[in-house]
């Protein structure tokens, strides 16, 4: 707990004698995220991004500070920057993915957790992501595909036995 507060007023030192400072507005920032204050985190991720554009981590962290914050419309646009910034990181596509989960748009979410298992297939977190997006959408057969998979990787999960139980039930 301590390092958090040394991070904060080392970081605010900083920041103190060069507000742009990198580094110092980074730590910052993930702190903010951190400790839930993403509408201070999404403000100091703006002001990075206008240094520095070019780096998806700031972007898929400005995604995760809108989402937090149920702006999730400018979040599918940060996280869709993020992946055009970077398209080989499996976790931007499920990031992605879950905002579209979350609004409803589930074909969209299906296809994002497809691309992060395209660059992770063994990603247990992924096939679930995956699975349960069809569950939800009610594609049964493909939702008891994808949890029998996590049973493959994971032969004692028992939250997807159970699934994959309820689905030869019905």
């Amino acid at each position: 707990g301590w390092k958090i507060f040394d991070s904060y007023d080392q970081s605010i030192k900083i920041l103190s004698f060069d507000q742009k400072n990198i580094l110092a507005l980074q730590k910052l920032a993930y702190l903010y995220l951190e400790t839930e204050m993403p509408q201070k985190a999404e403000s100091l991720y703006e002001e990075l991004l206008e240094i520095s554009s070019k780096t998806p981590a700031l972007f898929t962290n400005l995604g995760l500070a809108l989402f937090q914050q149920k702006k999730y419309e400018e979040a599918i646009l940060a996280y869709t920057k993020a992946i055009e910034l970077d398209k080989e990181q499996g976790e931007r596509h499920s990031n992605l993915g879950k905002v579209y989960f979350v609004v409803g748009n589930l074909p969209a979410a299906e296809e994002c957790f497809l691309e992060a298992l395209r660059r992770d297939s063994r990603n247990i977190g992924f096939l679930y992501l995956l699975a349960d997006c069809f569950l939800e959408d009610k594609k049964f057969s493909e939702a008891k595909k994808w949890y029998t998979k996590i049973l493959d990787l994971s032969p004692y999960d028992e939250a997807a036995k159970e699934e994959v139980r309820r689905l030869k039930a019905l």
